[in-house]
C-alpha cells in the first residue's frame, strides 16, 4: 500500500501532475512563492528537491464478529485513523479486498465519523464521538473488492484526523464461512504534491458469517419474563417459569409438550398442580402434578404451539401450591434438557437447563374463594340469539382478605363455531370484559376490562356468561369452569408480590354446570294445574289452567292467533244455560308480570253450543301477544246464577294452521278454523307443540261450610287468685268449601263465668301450637254469657281448606267465693255460638252452613294461693368437724317444693341445739351454686329462732309443680373471734315465710323441724390423707423390713392464731395390715416420719382383727397395729396449709406360705378409729369422707 516514489517525488498516478516541468516557466529561486493555476500563492522547489505531505493511517483494534443472518446482516469490516501532518491533504479513494466466500458482501459503506456534541447537546463540527454517522461512499462488494471513490478533489483530512469506518451488508443467501478484509490501498492528494503515507496498527477482524439454519430450529432461552424469587402464600397460583422459543429456521416448529424438572428444598407433594399459560396468564394445557420419583412433570398442550419462521414466543408456566404446604419449602422449576421439549422440532439450540428463580412457600396461606354454579335461565337456544346468558356463576369469598379479579378462562363444551362474541356481565346488564369471538382449543379467555375487587366476606351473584349463537344447531354445549384458577383472584393481603408479581388466590368450584340445546324456534303449551278445586258462585279470576309457555331457541315469539275452548257439565250433561252466561271476563294473564289479554268469543254457529259429549262449550280466540318462556293463567269470573257441582275446565289446540281440530273430540266435525299461529319473525312460522289438545282440570263450584270443633282439655285444673291469662277453652275452626271465611263472632256460657274478669279470644297467627295473636279483650261476663262480637279487622279469615285455632282466656279475681262456687267453666252458648260471612262477598253464613260440635272448657277450680312445703333433702349429711375461722361443708339440706302456683320463699329461720357461740352466720346455697343467695344471722331472726333471713328480693322462688334443694353451710368465727374448740350443736330448720307468686297471697307459716347431725368446731383439722407410697398395685411382695404404707396427711389452711397458729398433731394412729399366706414377724413393724426414717417407734400394742391380742412371736393373718401417743419427733406439728408423710414398715419373714396359693398384702390407715388434736383438743377419727386410707396391693 502507499504512493510510489523516485528520488524522493512521488511518481504515482495520482501524483504526476505534481513533478511535471512546466517549460514556459523561467527558473526561480529556491523557496520563492509563484502563482499556480489557480491562483493560489505555492512556494517553489526545483524539481529534484520538493517536500513530501506525511499521512498517517492507524488501524485500531476491531474485534472478530459473528453475524447470524437469521437475525441480523452487518457487520464492522475496519476502522481507520487517517491523520495528516500538513494541511490540503485530501483522500482520494480507498479499496479493500475481501477475503471469504464470494458474493457474500453485497455492499460496503466507507464512513466518517466528523461530528459530536458538547456539554449542552449542540452538535459541534470536528468532535468525534465514536458515531460514525456521516457516509462518504458506497460499494457493491460481490466481486470480492470494494473501491471506494470520493470523487472530485476527494475529502479533506480534517487538522484533528479523520476517523473511517467500513460497514458490510451481507446478502440474506451469503455462505456461512469467515469473511475479513485486507490492509487498505489509500490515494491521497496534497497541495505540497507527493504524500508519504505511513500505516500501522493491527490486522481487520475476522468475521463469521452464520446462515439461517434449515427446518424448525429453535432458539431457547429463559425469558425476560420471567419472574424473580420471592416468598408465597400457600394455597396461591404462581407465574413460575417463563422460557422464549424462537424459530430460526425457516420452516414452522410445533411443540406439543415439555417435561418440567422440579428441584429445591422442598417436596413436590406441596404442588397441586403445574401448567402452562400465555402471556396473559392464561392456561393453555391441562394441570399435570410432579411425579414424586423422579420429580418431573409432563405438560401437554391443548392446542399445539406453533411457531412461525422468525417468531419468538414466550411460554410460561404456572405453580398451584396446596394449602398444606409446608413452610419454609424452596421449589425450583425448568427444563433440563432440549430433548424435554417436544413436537415438530428439527433442533433446539440454547444453554440449558432453563430454569427458573427460587420460590419459598410462607407460613400464611391464600384467601379462599369459591364459584358456584348457578341455574341458567335457558335451557334452549337458537342460531341467531344475540347476549344469550349461557352460564351463571357466584362468587363467594372467605373472610381472609378482599380478592381482586382480573380474568376468567371459561370452557366451550361443543361445537367451537357455535358460539361467538362471549363476555362476562353482572345480572344487571353491567359489561365487566369486552366481547372476545375466538375460543382456540375450545376456551374463551376473558379479560377484565377494569379488575374489579369482593370484599371479604361478600357474596357476587348472578356473573353471566353471554354470547351470541351462530352455529352448532341439533348440538348441545355447555360453558364450564374446567379448573378452579382458571379464574383468577388476587387477594388484597397475601396476592402481590415482588416487582409487581401476582399469586392468585385458590379457586374452589361448586354445583354443576348446565346443557343449552341449540334448537330449532318453537312454541311448547302446557297446562300444569290448578288441582281440581272447589269455587263459589260469583268467584272473580277463578283460575281454570295454568298455562307453561316455553319459547325454544328465542327470547320470545308471537302468538299471532291461539284459540281455546270453555267446557261446562253438571252431573254428566251439560250446565244450565249457554257457557257465556255462566262464565264472563275470560283472559289470559302473565302470572309475573300481571298483564292482561281478553279472550275473544266466537260467535259462529258452530263455536258454542251442546258437544258430542254432552257437555256445553264455548270457543274463544286469544291473539297478538308476545311469550318467551313464561307462566300465564287463564282466569274466568263465575256467574252468581252457577249451581252447585257445575264443572268447568279449558282446552288449548295446539294445532298448527291447515290441521284439522275438534277439539278433542267435543265438536262432531274437525275443522281448520281453530289452527294455532305463531311467529318468530313477520312471516317466520314456527312450530306449536306437542301439538293436539292441552287440557286443565275440571274446577267445580261448591257452597262454603265452616266447620267449629271444641278441643279436648284437661279433665280438671286449678288456679289462684289473681293469676292472668288463665286459658279455660280451646277450638278449632276448619273452613270447607271453595272460597275463604271470616269469623266475625263468638258467644259463650258456662259455670261460675262471673269468677273471671277480661276474658279475651286469641288465635295461634303463625300456626306453631301456640296461641300469639290477640283478638279481642277485656270481656266481661254479663247475664251469663261471654259475648266477642268485636274481633280486630272485623272478621279472622280462615283460609279455604284450613284449619285455625283459637283460645279463650280470662283473668282470675282478687277475691274468690268459698267452696263449692270457687269454680269456673266455659263453653259455647246454644244461641248464636259463632258469626262467620264469605271473605269475597261478605254473604253471612246461615245456620245450616255452621256446624257446631260438642264440648266445653276444661274445669277449673279456684284458690286463694298455692301449696308450698319445706322437707329433709334425700341427700344423706354426715357428722362434721367445723374449722373456726372457715365456710363449712353442707350442715343441713332442705327441699322447698311448689303446686299450683310458684312460691317466694321470703323468710328462713334456723335454731342451733347446743353450743352456738362459734357460729358467726349460715349461709344458703342453690344445689349445685357456688355463691350463697342469702345469709342468715342472728340480728335478721325473728323471734324464737336463733338465726335467719328476709329475703326482700324474691331470691328463692320455686316454680309451681318444681322443688328446689338449699344446702346450708355455717361460716364459723375464728379462735380470735370468739371460737371455741371443741363446741357441738346440731342446726335445726325451724321456720319458713313463703307467699304466691301469682296471687301474692301469704301461705301459713311452713315449720319443717329438718335436724342435722352434731357437728364439732375445731381450729385445726385433716383436710386430706392420700397414698404416698410409690409402689403401685400389683407389685411384688418384698421380703425382710420393708415401707408397706405411706401416708401424706395435709392440714386445711386457716386463721386460727389466738396463742400461735394451731397445729394439727396426730395422736394415735390404727393401722389394719390384710394378709394372706405371708408370714410377718410381730416384731418388725415400726412408725416414722418419712423425713427422717431414722427416728421410729414401735406399735404399742398388736391385736388381731376380733380385738384379741397377738401373742406369737410370728403372724399370718390379718391384724391391726395400735400407735397410741404418736411423738412429735415422729408426727411434727402439721402447720396449717401443709402437709406430712408417716410411713410404716413391716417385716416379712415367709412372702409364700404356701407356694401353690397366691399370696397378697396390704395395709390401710384407719381413718375413724385414728385421733387427731387441734392442740387444744383430742378428736377421734379425722372427719373425711373416706373411712380409710390403703397402701398398694402388693402380690406374689
Amino acid at each position: 500500500m502507499g504512493n510510489v516514489e523516485f528520488m524522493r517525488a512521488d511518481v504515482s498516478t495520482g501524483a504526476a501532475v505534481d513533478i511535471a516541468i512546466m517549460a514556459a516557466e523561467a527558473p526561480q529561486a529556491e523557496g520563492e512563492y509563484a502563482a499556480n493555476g489557480c491562483g493560489i500563492g505555492v512556494p517553489y522547489y526545483p524539481p529534484y528537491y520538493r517536500p513530501q505531505a506525511q499521512v498517517v493511517v492507524t488501524t485500531p483494534h476491531v474485534y472478530d464478529q459473528t453475524v447470524d443472518l437469521r437475525w441480523w446482516d452487518r457487520a464492522t469490516g475496519a476502522e481507520e485513523l487517517v491523520a495528516s501532518l500538513q494541511p490540503w491533504t485530501n483522500l482520494s479513494s480507498a479499496s479493500y479486498k475481501i477475503a471469504g466466500p464470494k458474493g457474500g458482501v453485497e455492499m460496503g459503506i466507507l464512513k466518517a465519523d466528523l461530528t459530536g456534541y458538547d456539554d449542552l447537546g449542540n452538535e459541534v463540527w470536528g468532535q468525534p464521538d465514536g458515531h460514525y454517522e456521516t457516509p462518504l461512499a458506497s460499494d457493491d462488494g460481490t466481486d470480492g473488492m470494494l473501491q471506494f471513490s470520493l470523487g472530485g478533489w476527494g475529502f479533506a483530512v480534517p487538522e484533528q484526523g479523520l476517523p473511517l469506518q467500513v460497514e458490510l451488508d451481507f446478502s440474506s443467501d451469503a455462505q456461512e464461512g469467515e469473511y475479513r478484509l485486507s490492509e487498505p490501498s489509500m490515494y491521497f492528494t496534497s497541495s505540497m504534491g507527493s504524500v508519504q503515507v505511513r500505516q500501522f496498527g493491527y490486522a481487520n477482524p475476522d468475521i463469521e458469517v452464520l446462515a439461517q439454519p434449515t427446518g424448525a430450529v429453535l432458539d431457547a432461552s429463559v425469558s425476560y419474563l420471567n419472574p424473580i424469587q420471592d416468598t408465597v402464600p400457600k394455597g396461591s397460583a404462581v407465574q413460575q417459569l417463563f422460557v422464549s422459543l424462537a424459530n430460526v429456521g425457516d420452516r414452522d416448529a410445533t411443540i406439543n409438550e415439555v417435561t418440567l424438572v422440579h428441584s429445591g428444598m422442598g417436596s413436590v407433594k406441596d404442588i397441586e398442580a403445574v401448567y402452562s399459560i400465555d402471556t396473559d396468564g392464561f392456561r393453555t394445557s391441562m394441570p399435570r402434578t410432579f411425579d414424586p420419583a423422579d420429580q418431573t412433570a409432563t405438560v401437554r398442550f391443548v392446542q399445539p404451539e406453533v411457531i412461525r419462521p422468525g417468531a419468538q414466543h414466550h411460554l410460561g408456566f404456572e405453580v398451584v401450591y396446596a394449602t398444606d404446604a409446608a413452610t419454609g419449602g424452596e421449589h425450583v422449576i425448568g427444563i433440563e434438557l432440549p430433548s424435554d421439549i417436544q413436537g415438530g422440532i428439527d433442533d433446539i439450540e440454547g444453554y440449558f437447563p432453563l430454569l427458573g428463580e427460587t420460590f419459598r412457600v410462607a407460613a400464611v396461606q391464600s384467601g379462599t374463594v369459591q364459584v358456584q354454579y348457578d341455574d341458567v335461565p335457558v335451557s334452549e337456544v337458537s342460531v341467531g340469539m344475540t347476549q344469550v346468558v349461557l352460564g351463571q356463576f357466584d362468587v363467594v369469598l372467605d373472610t381472609v382478605e378482599d380478592q381482586t379479579a382480573f380474568r376468567a378462562q371459561i370452557e366451550l363444551n361443543g361445537p367451537e363455531n357455535a358460539i361467538t362474541n362471549v363476555g362476562l356481565r353482572r345480572s344487571d346488564g353491567t359489561m365487566l370484559t369486552g366481547t372476545f369471538s375466538e375460543a382456540p382449543g375450545g376456551y374463551f379467555n376473558i379479560a377484565y376490562t377494569v379488575p374489579f375487587t369482593v370484599l371479604e366476606g361478600d357474596r357476587l351473584n348472578d356473573l353471566q356468561v353471554i354470547g351470541d349463537v351462530i352455529g352448532g344447531e341439533g348440538s348441545r354445549i355447555s360453558m364450564e369452569v374446567e379448573f378452579g384458577n382458571d379464574w383468577q383472584f388476587v387477594g388484597s393481603l397475601y396476592g402481590y408480590g415482588e416487582n409487581g408479581q401476582h399469586y392468585a388466590s385458590p379457586v374452589e368450584v361448586t354445583g354443576a354446570y348446565q346443557f343449552i340445546d341449540i334448537v330449532e324456534p318453537s312454541l311448547a303449551v302446557a297446562i300444569d294445574g290448578p288441582v281440581s278445586q272447589a269455587h263459589a258462585p260469583g268467584d272473580d279470576d277463578v283460575v281454570l289452567a295454568n298455562v307453561e309457555m316455553d319459547a325454544r331457541g328465542a327470547d320470545r315469539l308471537f302468538v299471532e292467533n291461539l284459540f281455546v275452548m270453555v267446557v261446562g257439565t253438571n252431573s254428566g250433561g251439560p250446565i244450565v244455560g249457554p257457557i257465556a252466561g255462566a262464565v264472563e271476563d275470560v283472559e289470559i294473564r302473565n302470572s309475573v308480570t300481571g298483564r292482561t289479554i281478553d279472550a275473544v268469543r266466537l260467535t259462529g254457529s258452530t263455536d258454542a253450543g251442546i258437544g258430542v259429549g254432552n257437555e256445553s262449550y264455548q270457543v274463544y280466540r286469544l291473539d297478538d301477544f308476545f311469550t318467551g318462556d313464561d307462566a300465564w293463567q287463564l282466569r274466568v269470573d263465575l256467574a252468581e246464577n252457577v249451581n252447585s257441582g257445575d264443572r268447568f275446565r279449558f282446552l288449548v289446540n295446539t294445532d298448527g294452521e291447515g290441521t284439522p281440530s275438534n277439539f278433542g273430540g267435543v265438536l262432531q266435525a274437525a275443522t281448520t278454523a281453530y289452527g294455532a299461529r305463531v311467529e318468530n319473525a313477520p312471516g317466520s312460522v314456527v312450530e306449536v307443540l306437542p301439538g293436539g289438545i292441552v287440557a286443565g282440570n275440571w274446577q267445580e263450584v261448591s257452597i262454603p261450610h265452616l266447620y267449629v270443633t271444641p278441643r279436648t282439655m284437661a279433665s280438671s285444673t286449678t288456679a289462684v287468685e289473681n293469676q292472668k291469662d288463665l286459658e279455660v277453652f280451646v277450638w278449632d275452626v276448619y273452613a270447607g268449601g271453595p272460597t275463604d271465611l271470616g269469623v266475625s263472632g263468638y258467644t259463650f256460657t258456662g259455670e261460675n263465668p262471673v269468677n273471671g274478669y277480661n276474658y279475651a279470644v286469641w288465635v295461634d297467627a303463625d300456626k306453631n301450637g301456640a296461641r300469639d295473636t290477640k283478638l279481642q279483650d277485656g270481656i266481661a261476663a254479663s247475664g251469663g254469657e261471654i259475648r266477642a262480637h268485636d274481633l280486630a279487622g272485623g272478621i279472622y279469615v280462615v283460609q279455604m281448606e284450613t284449619s285455625e285455632r283459637f283460645w279463650l282466656t280470662t283473668d282470675i279475681g282478687s277475691s274468690v267465693p268459698l267452696p263449692p262456687d270457687n269454680t269456673l267453666q266455659v263453653w259455647f252458648a246454644a244461641e248464636s255460638p259463632v258469626t262467620a260471612e264469605v271473605v269475597n262477598s261478605g254473604a253471612s253464613l246461615t245456620d245450616n252452613q255452621i256446624t257446631l260440635s260438642p264440648g266445653v272448657g276444661t274445669p277449673v277450680e279456684i284458690f286463694d294461693h298455692g301449696n308450698f312445703r319445706v322437707e329433709r333433702d334425700t341427700t344423706p349429711v354426715r357428722p362434721q368437724y367445723v374449722l373456726g375461722g372457715a365456710l363449712s361443708e353442707t350442715l343441713v339440706r332442705a327441699e322447698f317444693g311448689a303446686e299450683i302456683e310458684a312460691g317466694d320463699f321470703y323468710y328462713v329461720g334456723l335454731d342451733v341445739e347446743g353450743d352456738a357461740g362459734s357460729i358467726d352466720r349460715f349461709e344458703l346455697f342453690v344445689s349445685g351454686g357456688t355463691t350463697p343467695f342469702a345469709y342468715a344471722t342472728q340480728g335478721g331472726a325473728e323471734p324464737g329462732d336463733s338465726f335467719g333471713v328476709r329475703m326482700h328480693s324474691r331470691q328463692l322462688v320455686v316454680g309451681a309443680g318444681e322443688e328446689t334443694d338449699v344446702p346450708i353451710r355455717a361460716r364459723i368465727k375464728s379462735d380470735v373471734d370468739g371460737g371455741v374448740s371443741g363446741d357441738t350443736f346440731t342446726v335445726v330448720v325451724d321456720t319458713v315465710y313463703v307467699r304466691g307468686v301469682v296471687s301474692s297471697n301469704n301461705a301459713p307459716t311452713i315449720k319443717p323441724d329438718i335436724h342435722s347431725p352434731q357437728h364439732t368446731v375445731v381450729l385445726a383439722k385433716p383436710a386430706a390423707a392420700v397414698n404416698a407410697h410409690p409402689s403401685p398395685n400389683g407389685s411384688a411382695i418384698f421380703v425382710g423390713q420393708g415401707m408397706a404404707h405411706a401416708a401424706k396427711v395435709s392440714a386445711s389452711p386457716h386463721s386460727n392464731s389466738r396463742m400461735g397458729l394451731n397445729d394439727l398433731l396426730m395422736r394415735d394412729l390404727w393401722y389394719t395390715v390384710y394378709v394372706s399366706n405371708v408370714e410377718l414377724s410381730t416384731s418388725g413393724s415400726s412408725l416414722y416420719n418419712r423425713s427422717d426414717p431414722t427416728v421410729w417407734m414401735i406399735p404399742t400394742s398388736v391385736t388381731y382383727l376380733d380385738g384379741s391380742l397377738v401373742t406369737t412371736p410370728t403372724v399370718s393373718q390379718s391384724f391391726r397395729l395400735f400407735f397410741e401417743d404418736v411423738p412429735d419427733h415422729i408426727a411434727a406439728a402439721i402447720d396449717q396449709g401443709t402437709d406430712q408423710t408417716l410411713a410404716l414398715d413391716l417385716t416379712v419373714l415367709d412372702p409364700s406360705i404356701s407356694p401353690s396359693l397366691g399370696s397378697a398384702l396390704q395395709a390401710s390407715l384407719d381413718l375413724v378409729d385414728s385421733v387427731f388434736s387441734d392442740e387444744e383438743n383430742d378428736f377421734g377419727g379425722f372427719g373425711l369422707p373416706e373411712t380409710e386410707l390403703r397402701g398398694p396391693a402388693f402380690r406374689s
